[in-house]
């Protein structure tokens, strides 16, 4: 039969282990390192999918429990609405499914934007509650997946309302204590309809939400105040 005289490997420190390396050199089998092999762009892959992973946890200071394996699934999927080189400008979506990635490009959010969804047992006269968005369930439906931080259970639903803005660093303990998320000053984005049937008809059902002021602007509608009194 036939025996194996080398191994490639691709610079996993692994490979230099003292279970294995005792192998390899009881055999008399060499380890030459291949810098050419298909291992090191899957390596590449891998810590690309990693970064935006890390630091979609790290933008909205989300904890990795439960967060950690939702923000790489979420990051998968982005990539593969990535354009690719090797598929001369097409995404690996496209050669798969067969199909044009513009909605589910459309409809992809930052991971752990704040999502108010209205269960359809509830009412119009209920409010909608707040859930943590974590992607979409498939690239060819394009639906959202949506965490409730109260039950710990995934909601799948075509249509949300999203609030991308500045938000406390204890946001997410505020959210599971039920508490305000007390939002902290910066800019600020309306509320986004995301579909017209989505069950929010009465004006005094929508969440409104006000950034907190700083005391800048404050002293400064003071003054204006104080000069047209002396004026």
């Amino acid at each position: 039969g036939h025996t194996i005289k080398s191994i490639r490997w691709d610079g996993v420190m692994a490979i230099w282990s003292a279970p294995f390396g005792k192998w390899p050199t009881e055999h008399n089998i060499k380890r030459d390192r291949n810098t050419s092999s298909e291992q090191n762009l899957a390596e590449m892959r891998i810590r690309r999918v990693r970064d935006k992973a890390q630091r979609a946890l790290w933008d909205k200071n989300l904890p990795l429990d439960p967060f950690e394996h939702h923000a790489y699934r979420n990051a998968l999927m982005l990539t593969n609405l990535q354009t690719a080189e090797p598929l001369m400008g097409r995404t690996p979506f496209q050669e798969y499914e067969h199909k044009n990635p513009a909605r589910a490009l459309m409809r992809t959010r930052p991971f752990g934007i704040i999502a108010y969804y209205l269960p359809p047992n509830k009412t119009k006269h209920d409010k909608a509650q707040p859930y943590v968005y974590l992607g979409l369930d498939r690239l060819s439906s394009a639906n959202y997946f949506l965490y409730n931080p109260k039950t710990d259970r995934i909601t799948t639903t075509n249509a949300a309302k999203f609030l991308d803005t500045i938000l406390h660093k204890d946001w997410w303990h505020n959210l599971q204590d039920g508490q305000d998320l007390n939002y902290s000053a910066g800019e600020y984005h309306e509320l986004e309809d995301e579909d017209e049937n989505l069950n929010f008809d009465n004006q005094e059902d929508e969440i409104l939400l006000t950034p907190v002021t700083s005391d800048n602007e404050d002293s400064t509608n003071e003054n204006s105040d104080t000069s047209e009194d002396e004026a």
